[in-house]
């Protein structure tokens, strides 16, 4: 289990793929856009050809979150908004037998998956449905305050009254002092080497909960684990 002091503030590669080998070179306080995730997955699928090859810590981890859902999720259907490879909703799937909608800007959940009941929607489908459940998991980090708004206005759009939203993060729960000295440092590593991202990990919990009170959720329940938070919210 990842423990909170072992989470970075800044990473410079996942899965040992260096950014800089995929040419995505950063701004200053920008966050990735959908090139870099693009030109990421496209070295992932060069690297990883079978399950056996990802860490199993990883993998362990991922089981361990889709544990913590299907203790959670309500009744009804159920969508993950931005899945990635979707380890936790094929997980998910076996431990509750329900379909999971999933919708991620390609569809990874091939890559290492052959399960139906991973159901992929592109963009322009999500408009057809109504969902009880949305997941959001670990991606709302690489946003900002404004494209996380228009992502939970997206989402009201095609949720039920009375569903249910979760929002799984890694909280590091520090002090103002804290996020201070990781932007000062962060600014120092940019320019030594500018393919060092800095993500959005030291978003409190609080921040979450304004955020969606204000789009008129209520919040139900807020489960703190060592290495991330679940937080459910009720959509009124």
């Amino acid at each position: 289990m990842i423990k909170i002091n072992t989470i970075p503030d800044s990473q410079s590669q996942w899965f040992n793929i260096s950014f800089k080998s995929i040419g995505y070179k950063r701004k200053l306080f920008k966050l990735p856009n959908h090139d870099f995730y693009f030109l990421f997955f496209k070295e992932f699928k060069k690297k990883f050809k079978s399950i056996d090859q990802l860490p199993k810590k990883w993998i362990q981890e991922k089981h361990e979150t889709a544990i913590l859902l299907s203790k959670n999720i309500q009744k009804g259907n159920i969508l993950s908004y931005q899945s990635g490879l979707s380890f936790i909703e094929n997980d998910l799937n076996k431990l509750i037998n329900k379909k999971i909608f999933i919708h991620e800007f390609t569809d990874m959940s091939k890559v290492f998956f052959s399960n139906p009941n991973l159901i992929f929607l592109k963009k322009e489908s999500l408009k057809n449905y109504n969902f009880n459940n949305v997941i959001l998991c670990q991606m709302l980090y690489d946003k900002n305050y404004f494209e996380i708004k228009k992502i939970i206005t997206e989402l009201k759009d095609i949720m039920f009254n009375s569903s249910y939203l979760y929002i799984i993060h890694s909280d590091l729960r520090d002090n103002k002092f804290n996020i201070l000295v990781q932007i000062l440092k962060f600014i120092i590593k940019h320019f030594f080497n500018p393919y060092e991202f800095f993500w959005g990990y030291r978003r409190s919990l609080n921040y979450y909960s304004r955020l969606l009170h204000n789009e008129g959720f209520i919040s139900k329940r807020v489960i703190k684990l060592d290495h991330q938070s679940l937080m459910i919210f009720k959509k009124n």
